[in-house]
């Protein structure tokens, strides 16, 4: 499968790609041999992972074009642009921006997540060793995780940097406007 980066693509299947999933990772942490030794397939492989893990999530808001591939870029206001003054677009831009590279670099780090594991689902490592009860937590948000009889509250375990990265649009975030 061939890697699709595009922001609100019809066809995405990555928010980011090699090249500069390469370059942030090498500027940004130490521990990187993982995803250097993989090959570009393998590392094509992993972002696509690392976006499928992402998109598992719940957002606030919706997907900013009803017919994006991906779940952002994310559209936090129902108002249609038409209607916004010059000082909003202008923020709307800023907004989407910000919201564009934190969620590229959460995919960069979570397909280094992805490298380190060895591409392996560690919930189902979790479920063959009798695990009941996983939790963790990144400022305000906290994700639990429960095997056996209870429902897992997540389907994918994001890198905690990501998962910080991410919180800004996380469902349970509560957002406060003057």
């Amino acid at each position: 499968m061939t890697l699709i980066n595009s922001w609100g693509g019809l066809d995405s299947n990555s928010y980011i790609d090699v090249t500069e999933a390469n370059s942030y990772i090498k500027s940004a942490t130490l521990n990187n041999d993982a995803w250097f030794d993989l090959s570009s397939a393998q590392r094509a492989a992993a972002l696509m992972r690392a976006t499928a893990d992402i998109d598992a999530k719940n957002y606030v808001g919706h997907r900013y074009f009803f017919d994006q591939a991906l779940q952002f870029p994310r559209q936090l206001r129902s108002a249609f642009p038409y209607n916004f003054t010059t000082s909003e677009t202008i923020t709307q831009d800023v907004f989407q921006r910000n919201m564009q590279r934190d969620v590229q670099r959460a995919c960069a780090l979570q397909a280094l997540k992805v490298a380190r594991d060895g591409g392996q689902n560690n919930h189902l490592q979790n479920i063959a060793n009798g695990i009941k009860s996983i939790s963790e937590s990144v400022g305000p948000i906290q994700e639990t995780v429960q095997y056996g009889k209870a429902v897992s509250t997540s389907g994918a375990r994001i890198d905690s940097d990501a998962l910080a990265l991410l919180q800004p649009w996380l469902v349970g975030r509560r957002i406060y406007r003057a």
